[in-house]
């Protein structure tokens, strides 16, 4: 199976797995400088990036 990544932003970095047994890929933030997320609350964080998802299967993306 083959996944399609395209980058959107020069500065977008494509996912990558943190080790052979890793269940899934690391995503990257594209961002310019760093963001403080305060307690309780929910950001939106862009990747820079689209991920084509083949038909019958799903895309989820957790935080860690």
């Amino acid at each position: 199976m083959q996944i399609k990544v395209k980058k959107l932003r020069e500065d977008a970095k494509i996912p990558s797995r943190g080790s052979a047994a890793a269940a899934g890929y690391d995503l990257y933030a594209a961002i310019p400088e760093a963001v403080a997320i305060k307690p309780h609350t929910t950001e939106k964080i862009g990747t820079g990036l689209a991920i084509a998802v083949p038909d019958g299967y799903f895309g989820a993306i957790f935080a860690r």
